[in-house]
C-alpha cells in the first residue's frame, strides 16, 4: 500500500472528505471530527496503510490530526453486527463527516443517521446495490466511489482457469444468503461458468467453522478451485481461506492483494494498489461534486485495469 498509484486512490477519499463544509457544523474553537469505518482489523497492515495515507493526505490539505481535526478509526466493521454497533455510536457522537468502507455501515448510516455527511469507498456497484439510482446525481448528503462491479467475478474465473486449466469445479466463498453483495458476485460467476466449462457451487458462511466445513466438503471431489467473493464474509475470513486452500492444495483467486501477502496464489483486485490504475478524473469528480452540492459517484470502473 505504499505506491504512488495507491496514494492517488486514497486522494479521492481525502479530497471528498475534506470538501465538506466543516465550519457549518462545528465551532471554530474545536477540532472537527472525521470518523472512518474500516472493514478490516486494526492488525491488518493494508488497513493501517490506508488510514495512514488518508491521514497524511488531510495533513497536506491543512487538516492536521490532533490539531484542527480529530480522526477516529473504527476497526473490524465487516461483520454486520459490528457495523450496526458502530453506526449507533456515530449517530450519538455526531462527527462532522463519516467515511464508510463497508456496505453494512453505509446503509445503516443512511437509514438512521442520514443528516451526517458521508463519503463511501470500496463499495460494490452502487446502482445494483440500491445506493444510488443515478451515477451522475445521487440523492442525499453523500459522495464517494466504487471499487468493484459484479461482472468482475467472470474475470476472477478466467484468471483461475489460466492458472489452473485442470479446474472443472469452482466454489465461491461468500457471506450467507441474507447478504446481497456476495449473491450478486455468485450470480455473475454462474453466468460466466459455461464459457469455461466449469460447475459452480457456493460456500455460504456465517462463521469461521462454516469456512472450514465448506472447503473440507468441497475437496471430497477432484479438480476443484476456489474464488473468494469481495464481500464482508470474504474479507473477514481471508486468512483462513488462504490457509485451507494451501492445506488442500486448491488453486484459488482472491479479490484483495493482502491475500497474496498471506500466502495466497493470485489476486485480481480493485483499483486500490499499484498495478491497477485510478483515472485522474475519479478524485476530481467526487471533490467537485461535493463542493458544488451536486454530489455524484465517480465511477472508476470503466478505466480500471485488471492485474
Amino acid at each position: 500500500m505504499s505506491s504512488i498509484k495507491r496514494r492517488k486512490f486514497i486522494a479521492l477519499l481525502v479530497g471528498a472528505a475534506a470538501a465538506w463544509p466543516f465550519a457549518a457544523r462545528a465551532q471554530h474553537d474545536r477540532a472537527r471530527r472525521v470518523a472512518i469505518v474500516m472493514p478490516g482489523a486494526e492488525s491488518d497492515q493494508q488497513q493501517q496503510a490506508t488510514v495512514s495515507v488518508f491521514r497524511d493526505g488531510l495533513r497536506k490539505l491543512g487538516w492536521i490530526d490532533g490539531q484542527n481535526v480529530r480522526i477516529e478509526v473504527m476497526w473490524g466493521a465487516a461483520p454486520p453486527e459490528r457495523a450496526r454497533a458502530y453506526v449507533a455510536e456515530l449517530i450519538t457522537s455526531r462527527p462532522e463527516v463519516v467515511v464508510c468502507g463497508t456496505l453494512q455501515a453505509f446503509i445503516a448510516m443512511r437509514q438512521d443517521g442520514n443528516s451526517i455527511p458521508m463519503v463511501f469507498f470500496n463499495l460494490p456497484d452502487p446502482v445494483v446495490m440500491g445506493i444510488v439510482s443515478n451515477l451522475a446525481k445521487p440523492e442525499g448528503n453523500f459522495t464517494g466511489f466504487t471499487a468493484y462491479e459484479f461482472a468482475i467475478a467472470g474475470k476472477w474465473l478466467e484468471v483461475l482457469k489460466e492458472l489452473a486449466p485442470h479446474v472443472l469445479r469452482v466454489a465461491m466463498i461468500l457471506g450467507n444468503s441474507t447478504q446481497p453483495v456476495g449473491e450478486n458476485f455468485y450470480r455473475s460467476l454462474q453466468a460466466a461458468a459455461g464459457s469455461f466449462g466449469v460447475e459452480t457451487t457456493a460456500i455460504r458462511i456465517d462463521t469461521a467453522a462454516d469456512v472450514k466445513a465448506g472447503i473440507d466438503a468441497f475437496t471430497l471431489k477432484p479438480n476443484g478451485g476456489l474464488v473468494l467473493a469481495a464481500d464482508a464474509g470474504g474479507f473477514a475470513n481471508r486468512a483462513l481461506v488462504v490457509e485451507l486452500a494451501a492445506h488442500h492444495h486448491l488453486p484459488a483467486i482472491y479479490p484483495m492483494h493482502n491475500a497474496i501477502e498471506d500466502g495466497g496464489l493470485s489476486a485480481s483486485p480493485s483499483n486500490t494498489r499499484g498495478g491497477s490504475r485510478v483515472p485522474e478524473w475519479g478524485p476530481l469528480g467526487s471533490v467537485r461534486g461535493a463542493l458544488s452540492n451536486e454530489l455524484y459517484v465517480a465511477d472508476c470502473l470503466a478505466n480500471r485495469q485488471i492485474c
